[in-house]
């Protein structure tokens, strides 16, 4: 599916104080989704557009800013206020049984194999 939902204003009423903000479905809207996109569906739209577009916006502002962080060489890390779980004890995995603590090998061929061909 490709299509977006758009603000658009709208004027209703005479007075130049009512004007409402509607939201247009653009693109092509394929036929499975004209089934449900009914006028109920279209006003849960139009709720979820209005009451979650500024958060969305925001989030989308942290992304971008973080990505710059990102290209400037910072590299990601934990969240500080979970520290709290990672140093606790009970969140922590067990220790390695004792003879994989220190599990070396020796490689004594070539590093293909003629089951890969």
């Amino acid at each position: 599916m490709n299509f977006q939902v758009h603000e658009r204003a709208s004027q209703y009423g005479t007075g130049s104080n009512n004007k409402r903000i509607g939201y247009a479905i653009c693109g092509d809207v394929p036929d499975a989704a004209r089934k449900i996109m009914t006028e109920d569906a279209c006003h849960l739209l139009e709720f979820l557009q209005k009451a979650f577009e500024p958060t969305r916006q925001a989030l989308l502002h942290q992304r971008k800013l973080r990505q710059k962080r990102f290209d400037a060489g910072k590299l990601p890390d934990f969240l500080p206020e979970t520290k709290w779980v990672r140093n606790n004890e009970t969140w922590q995995g067990a220790r390695p049984a004792p003879g994989l603590i220190d599990h070396r090998l020796e490689i004594t061929g070539p590093a293909h194999c003629k089951a890969w061909r």
